[in-house]
């Protein structure tokens, strides 16, 4: 069984300038979205009809980058910033101070975690009264 070549033209402008002209495109083009979701679906096509993916995979990476681009998709690589021992974690939520609160389901604490220099302070124990009343203090820093 013979299979046809697949096309490969496209927008000039998509992939093939710097990846500031290229953002700026597709950033202001009206059909550039329609270019980049066709190209998609057809690339979806090429797997499904067999076509190897060595032969659609270059260019799937390419359309998925400009559809990135025009999306303003930022990938985020996860990092460990501290470790809590069992990490056994609840919830985590950014607090209006800038910093992370966490709690940790082990000791049914809830720590502060200050993310520039990565220390950890225990804010609140369950079970346990604050010092000044019935609510825990707003963080000093």
């Amino acid at each position: 069984m013979s299979r046809a070549r697949l096309p490969t033209c496209r927008p000039r402008a998509i992939g093939s300038r710097s990846t500031a002209t290229a953002a700026t495109f597709l950033e202001r083009s009206p059909t550039a979205r329609t270019y980049l979701e066709d190209a998609y679906r057809n690339l979806q096509v090429a797997r499904t009809n067999g076509y190897p993916s060595s032969d659609v995979a270059d260019l799937s990476s390419k359309v998925l980058g400009d559809l990135d681009i025009y999306y303003h998709v930022n990938v985020i690589v996860p990092q460990v910033v501290l470790s809590f021992g069992t990490d056994e974690l609840g919830a985590v939520v950014l607090g209006p101070d800038g910093a992370a609160y966490v709690v940790d389901q082990t000791d049914d604490s809830v720590y502060r975690v200050d993310l520039v220099t990565r220390a950890k302070r225990q804010v609140a124990v369950k079970g346990e009264q604050p010092n000044g009343g019935g609510t825990v203090p707003r963080p000093c820093c």
